[in-house]
């Protein structure tokens, strides 16, 4: 059995894998130490869908003479994955307002997967019992068109989702420029920071929490900028090299203010904020190239 990355034989030792599956398992976990991912898959010629794991994952050994994978880097696959997604709500969304029935049962047979990615991208979409609710409804899941009223709602909730996708996008279209953003944003909010153990003490949680997590959502993103910054041509500007160090940093006073909100410590949260967090996200700006920061 030959196998093929990007089209390159591939020297792979197999042990005792009786199935394409666990051949593929193997081959995807071999990859992802290299930072890469299977995006698509051949096998004797036949294309199958990577997700669609059911189609192919238990081929027996024997009857595969050849396995041919496409493999990209780890940030163009999740690039690339995003794209997809946001065609399937284009597609999805032109079905619902031309009133076309046509595609509607492809559609909805692809919708578990969606809602799978974007659970992996997006675990703020999770329901309670941890599951993405969007484009819950009963006659869209089972291949029918939904009414005027519920496509309506639909619609919206398809608008907003796309939105998410498209924010998230531009991280790997220029990011570089969506990191010295979040930077900005993150910098702006010092000074709010200093204001929530008043806020806790008063009884305004509502406030305080908005706060917390805004700093959460723009730490988080700027973690995962720094290595798509550090994967890309790097233009003079941001001093990476700081931000990588701030990152650090702060990621382990970012589990103590999450420990000190579980066990409503105000005080040790109105320290951690005040003293540790906004000093450091008052310096933010020494990074930015427009403030003369290192590069």
């Amino acid at each position: 059995m030959e196998i093929l990355v990007n089209r390159e034989p591939l020297d792979f030792s197999l042990e005792d894998e009786s199935s394409l599956g666990e051949v593929i398992d193997e081959l995807a976990e071999w990859l992802r130490t290299g930072r890469f991912a299977i995006t698509s898959l051949d096998v004797n010629d036949r294309t199958y869908a990577i997700h669609d794991r059911d189609s192919w994952a238990d081929i027996a050994l024997h009857k595969v003479k050849e396995i041919s994978v496409e493999a990209l880097p780890l940030s163009q696959a999740d690039h690339a994955t995003l794209i997809a997604l946001d065609e399937y709500f284009s597609l999805l969304a032109r079905a619902l307002e031309a009133r076309d029935d046509a595609p509607i049962g492809e559609l909805a047979e692809e919708l578990p997967y969606v809602r799978a990615r974007l659970a992996g991208y997006f675990p703020s979409l999770l329901d309670a019992d941890g599951r993405v609710g969007v484009c819950a409804n009963r006659e869209l899941e089972t291949g029918r068109l939904p009414e005027p009223v519920a496509a309506e709602a639909l619609l919206a909730q398809i608008a907003d989702v796309r939105t998410i996708l498209q924010t998230r996008e531009r991280e790997y279209q220029d990011p570089e420029r969506e990191l010295a953003l979040s930077l900005g944003q993150l910098a702006a909010t010092a000074g709010q920071l200093v204001d929530v153990p008043v806020q806790l003490q008063t009884g305004d949680e509502a406030t305080a929490m908005q706060t917390v997590i805004r700093l959460t959502e723009l730490l988080t993103r700027v973690m995962r900028l720094v290595p798509l910054v550090d994967a890309s041509t790097p233009r003079p500007g941001i001093d990476i090299g700081g931000v990588r160090r701030f990152a650090e940093e702060v990621s382990p006073q970012l589990i103590e203010l999450k420990d000190a909100f579980e066990a409503q410590d105000s005080v040790l949260i109105g320290d951690l904020l005040e003293y540790e967090i906004a000093p450091r996200l008052a310096r933010l700006g020494q990074l930015l190239p427009e403030a003369g920061g290192d590069t």
